[in-house]
């Protein structure tokens, strides 16, 4: 079992996120990357082209061109491992409550349990209440979250969101979750 990660990793962890978030939003190019005026505060010259050579390494960027100038891509892997991060470090703002409840349902097929398993983790992970067998509880907004995670499933048609007034027996619920 591997250890904690360690700072190096964890810096590089950092900064290839950083790169790779640029690039697929800003079709961004080395001269951009390595543009000393752009990113000096976060990241220095030497760690943006450390980062793109272990990107380019690992197969998650690509250089179609040798210029400069030239765009640099994200490959089908770099965007799987984009995507990879964006559900790991997916989390939902909590906010004063509005009332509601966010009834989160689910009917996974059974020769999905592992993908089910990751989804009911990742759920108790970011603080929903196990209501039922396939049901859970959450008080605040997080539709948005849930439509990443299950887009990153590809179970977006087995998992329905439904919001919902008080009930009946929330009082336990209300505790649980301090509102």
């Amino acid at each position: 079992m591997k250890a904690w990660p360690s700072k190096k990793e964890m810096d590089r962890d950092s900064i290839t996120e950083f790169i790779m978030k640029l690039i697929s939003i800003k079709n961004a190019t080395v001269e951009f990357l390595l543009d000393p005026e752009k990113f000096t505060e976060q990241y220095n010259h030497k760690q943006i082209q450390r980062g793109l050579q272990y990107l380019k390494q690992k197969k998650f960027v690509a250089f179609p061109a040798r210029s400069p100038k030239a765009r640099i891509l994200l490959t089908k892997l770099g965007l799987r491992r984009l995507n990879q991060i964006k559900f790991q470090k997916n989390r939902i703002k909590r906010s004063a409550w509005d009332g509601q409840w966010r009834l989160l349902t689910f009917d996974i097929p059974e020769k999905q349990s592992g993908i089910r398993q990751t989804f009911r983790r990742k759920l108790k992970e970011l603080g929903f209440f196990h209501f039922q067998r396939s049901v859970f509880v959450f008080p605040f907004e997080c539709e948005r979250e849930i439509n990443l995670i299950t887009d990153y499933l590809h179970i977006a048609a087995c998992v329905h969101l439904l919001v919902a007034n008080r009930f009946r027996g929330d009082k336990q619920l209300l505790k649980k979750f301090n509102v």
